[in-house]
């Protein structure tokens, strides 16, 4: 993305490039943290948009590009403010995490931590009434202030024992919040957790799984909470040779997806076999007449089979899954078979029945970067409209925000970050411009956009200061033509770096290991602490292993085999 210009004024630019695609183009890490304010609008920001749309991702402070992985990367949480028409303001901060802090010389957030790691960067959720920054497989979630300068790391008030999740998903229809939680420590269990309308956990119930699953998000039905189990789990090779993120694709695990019973626990979840894929992000799930469930899925045929450093597969595209509780199987149909990620629907139709996904269009080159377009799938009828946003230019994830209370599934906005590229060979311009085109809409409602993760920063070299854009669209794709719908399409385009807003995890490896758990499915705590000594210590694998091996044998000689310990601390369960 760089100019040639810019390219010769860093010196490495290609270098930097070839060395490590997660650190460079408009995945390039943010220096500075600004306070922009009344921002320049061109066009008109719907006056019925009130609110804040904040998302967050990975971006280190110094990242080593020989093992840096893109989803361990300090969190930054990003953000934009709207009332009267007007674009107020613009910030970014660093999560302030222990090692964040220790990096940058400032004090590290308040509150109580949660296993090895407090890096959060994954998403942003309102819980409760209130914004937090979100991760999954270890920290506590981050409740940010307004202005997001207080940051304070909470379990909900001690309610949450165990880590958390990057996707907790409402309920419209109780104002629950579901998700499914794993921790690298304790590789074979996972944890359904439900915090209720007010942000406090009211369930935390243990899920007996194998080999570590990573299991980035969920979904619910009526019935149901969906389970995704896929064959990408801890890797004890990955963890040894001082991966940050130990995962890997295990074509010995068994891919199923689980449907638990809403009231039921473990011994009810009935699991369905699918065929081997690995899934990221759920557009939706709801129940059929006749029993069956359905699920839309972004979908990769693998993930994380080759090169470490960030995703390597390309997507499959949008698919459906049906599932059978009865014959326990999955059918999968290719709904839209173009590469894409990031799937969202209007929220107030979760775990229902529904037309409408809109889902960004990926590349194919593995790169896990957005295209330049905005897809919106007609579910119901079939069939894809197209938003172009032009050549260079990276929309990120796009929420959805309902246009007025009583608002038909179509009826409202979508609003997303989209990077600038060609802006990005240039000069630096203004730092307060912000542009809005509109499109037709209904506006005559409050909405508070509020959405997950966008990373990306200035370089301090060049001052590539932002061009944050809200965009309401006029021309282009008529979304609305053939169903009448009332859409309007904002686009807050973004000259800053970009980071995608899934699958940003803690830094996992610290605390994803148990050498016995992954060797004989249950592993004393003593060996998970000589192997996390050595490993710190840049001790070699061999020497590792034979660390274990002597600990292992001291506990059997003293009769306390494997099976008599436990990898992790027994999660609360409530029902």
């Amino acid at each position: 993305m760089a100019s040639v210009l810019t390219r010769i004024n860093e010196g490495t630019g290609e270098a930097k490039q070839a060395a490590h695609p997660f650190l460079w183009g408009i995945h390039r890490p943010m220096e500075d943290e600004l306070t922009l304010t009344e921002l320049e609008v061109r066009g008109a920001i719907p006056q019925a948009l009130r609110g804040r749309y904040l998302r967050t991702g990975p971006n280190p402070v110094a990242a080593d590009s020989a093992s840096y992985h893109w989803f361990t990367g300090d969190g930054m949480v990003h953000g934009l403010a709207i009332r009267d028409g007007k674009a107020l303001w613009y910030r970014n901060r660093w999560i302030g995490s222990r090692s964040n802090a220790a990096a940058r010389g400032t004090a590290p957030a308040p509150g109580p931590r949660h296993g090895s790691s407090d890096t959060v960067n994954t998403n942003v959720v309102d819980l409760g009434g209130r914004a937090f920054a979100v991760v999954e497989g270890g920290s506590y979630p981050v409740e940010l202030s307004e202005t997001l300068d207080e940051q304070r790391y909470d379990n909900f008030g001690g309610s949450l024992v165990g880590s958390f999740t990057a996707h907790p998903h409402r309920d419209p229809l109780n104002g629950e919040h579901h998700g499914i939680c794993y921790e690298g420590r304790c590789p074979n269990e996972i944890r359904h957790v439900v915090l209720d309308a007010t942000g406090s956990v009211v369930r935390e119930a243990p899920i007996a799984v194998e080999h570590g699953p990573m299991i980035h998000d969920c979904a619910i039905t009526a019935r149901y909470v969906v389970i995704l189990d896929l064959p990408v789990t801890f890797s004890l090779a990955a963890h040894l040779s001082g991966q940050p993120l130990p995962f890997a694709w295990n074509p010995a695990h068994r891919a199923r997806v689980g449907l638990m019973p809403r009231d039921g626990d473990q011994h009810a979840i009935i699991w369905c076999d699918v065929d081997p894929a690995y899934v990221f992000h759920v557009a939706n799930a709801f129940d059929l007449p006749d029993g069956r469930v359905v699920l839309d899925v972004c979908a990769y045929p693998t993930m994380f089979a080759g090169a470490p450093g960030g995703p390597d597969a390309t997507s499959r595209g949008l698919e459906r899954w049906t599932l059978d509780p009865a014959a326990r199987t999955t059918t999968i149909r290719t709904i839209d078979g173009a590469p894409q990620e990031f799937p969202r629907m209007n929220e107030r139709r979760f775990g229902q029945a529904y037309r409408y996904a809109y889902v960004v269009a990926t590349q194919s080159d593995r790169r896990f970067q957005s295209a330049s377009r905005l897809y919106k799938h007609d579910l119901v009828e079939g069939g894809r409209e197209v938003h172009d946003f032009g050549a260079g230019h990276h929309p990120g994830e796009f929420v959805f925000v309902p246009a007025h209370e009583n608002a038909g599934e179509d009826e409202g906005w979508l609003i997303g970050f989209v990077i600038d590229g060609p802006s990005d060979t240039t000069e630096p311009g203004d730092p307060r411009r912000a542009q809005v085109r509109e499109r037709s809409g209904r506006h005559d409602t409050p909405a508070a956009p509020h959405s997950a993760g966008l990373s990306r920063q200035l370089d301090q070299r060049r001052r590539r200061t932002m061009n944050t854009i809200v965009t309401t669209m006029k021309d282009s794709i008529e979304m609305n033509r053939q169903t009448g719908s009332r859409i309007g399409l904002i686009a807050i385009e973004a000259g800053i770096n970009f980071g995608l807003p899934l699958l940003i995890y803690d830094r996992v490896a610290p605390q994803s290991g148990d050498v016995v758990a992954l060797m004989a499915s249950s592993l004393p705590p003593l060996i998970w602490s000589l192997v996390e000594f050595a490993r710190r210590r840049r001790v070699d694998a061999l020497s590792i292993l034979v660390l274990a091996s002597i600990a292992l044998s001291l506990l059997a000689m003293l009769g306390a085999g494997p099976s008599a310990f436990s990898s992790c601390a027994r999660t609360s369960s409530r029902h």
